[in-house]
């Protein structure tokens, strides 16, 4: 923040876009990680980058068209996200490089995922894994220090438990888990074991939701990771519900819950 009000101090010239850009995106970036995709203050910051990157004459960059798709997603905008899908799709293809072919088949997948459609998903998802292990993706996740691929391992994750194949979802959450600790990314970490308590939760697995809850929220909490605290709450209650702690289970749902209010997060498309 101090950065952009120093860049905007100086002379209105296409140098000072440049750099009010590349600190915007990465405002962006670090907003959406602790204050999650749908707070306003994420919203403005991408819409601004959009904005410096049409000024610029340039396509907008992958990080920016991911930021105002997550806006839009975790909103459950369901019209929102249909009008940006093809955008983001026509971009990401023209360019062709990896980073962007991932992106483009990400995108899909959630929504695909969350508009029911489970195979749709599962395809995407596993077309956008093809470019994971690249020379770009790594270069990308070293420049930018944020792996959104794991997002694309978990939903393949939970795709494949919703669709009868638990042991084969188990194994895409593990390898999700193990990749993000490799990169040693408390944010993707958080990706990662947020989709893996997902799996074990569906597969009433209530030692592991218990143990993956609570690492969950000590990173969220070390992080200030709003975002990834709530759900990580609520499944601890699940957890402890089902151990016979009705009370104090319902507690930390109702605790989840209101962070998932506060964060404005309503990842969810009605049919």
């Amino acid at each position: 923040e101090r950065g952009l009000a120093a860049a905007q101090a100086l002379p209105d010239t296409r140098v000072r876009w440049q750099q009010e850009l590349a600190i915007t995106e990465s405002l962006g970036t670090a907003l959406l990680a602790t204050r999650g995709y749908s707070a306003p203050e994420v919203e403005r910051a991408f819409d601004r980058a959009a904005g410096l990157c049409e000024r610029l004459g340039e396509d907008v960059s992958n990080r920016v068209l991911h930021g105002m798709w997550g806006v839009r997603l975790t909103r459950a905008d369901r019209e929102g996200t249909a009008q940006l899908l093809p955008r983001l799709r026509t971009l990401c293809e023209r360019h062709g490089d990896p980073v962007s072919l991932l992106l483009a088949h990400g995108v899909s997948g959630v929504r695909a995922f969350f508009t029911g459609d489970l195979l749709g998903a599962k395809a995407e998802m596993e077309q956008s894994l093809r470019w994971y292990d690249t020379e770009e993706y790594r270069v990308f996740v070293t420049v930018y220090g944020y792996d959104g691929g794991v997002y694309n391992f978990g939903y393949l994750a939970w795709a494949l438990q919703l669709l009868g194949e638990p042991a084969a979802a188990t194994r895409m959450a593990d390898e999700a888990l193990a990749r993000a600790e490799r990169n040693a990314s408390p944010y993707g970490i958080s990706i990662a074991l947020a989709f893996r308590t997902n799996v074990a939760r569906d597969q009433g697995d209530v030692d592991a939701v218990l143990r993956l809850s609570d690492r969950a929220i000590a990173i969220a909490e070390k992080q200030k990771l709003d975002y990834w605290l709530g759900p990580a709450t609520c499944h601890r209650g699940w957890a402890t519900v089902l151990g016979g702690d009705v009370p104090r289970g319902l507690a930390a749902i109702a605790e989840g819950l209101a962070l998932f209010d506060r964060v404005g997060q309503r990842t969810t498309f009605d049919s």
